[in-house]
């Protein structure tokens, strides 16, 4: 099971206090494995010069990326939706809140993690990734 984690869900981490990668893997287990694009990284980066409440989001996602030995990975694609979208063609699951994201995904039967009441996750479609 590869499951691709887009910004607005690692931000999530800090700003909605989500444990993302604790309930990935409570629902997966701890052979899951957790992808983060390159073009994600670069996007928080880029986020996270905007504010103070985004730098220090970022920074939190940076190390819970790095505490959950996520891989950031190299994906052809100009940017972070393109990139999940890509990643999705392969059957790769995708951890978004982004409703058009969601629509692309949903479209090419991949799996959907998004948050639900503002602090659990709910998944969709997982039954075909399994």
């Amino acid at each position: 099971m590869r499951i691709a984690i887009d910004a607005n869900m690692l931000l999530a981490i800090a700003n909605e206090k989500i444990d993302v990668f604790g309930q990935i893997r409570d629902e997966f287990g701890k052979t899951a494995e957790i992808i983060i694009p390159r073009q994600v990284i670069d996007e928080l980066k880029i986020l996270s010069k905007r504010n103070k409440k985004n730098e220090n989001a970022v920074k939190i996602a940076m190390q819970e990326i790095e505490k959950n030995d996520a891989r950031i990975r190299e994906v052809n694609a100009k940017n972070a939706d393109e990139a999940l979208i890509a990643l999705a063609r392969e059957g790769t699951a995708v951890a978004t809140n982004d409703s058009a994201l969601k629509k692309e995904v949903k479209k090419l039967n991949a799996g959907i993690i998004f948050t639900r009441k503002g602090r659990f996750l709910a998944f969709s479609s997982m039954n075909l990734l399994f």
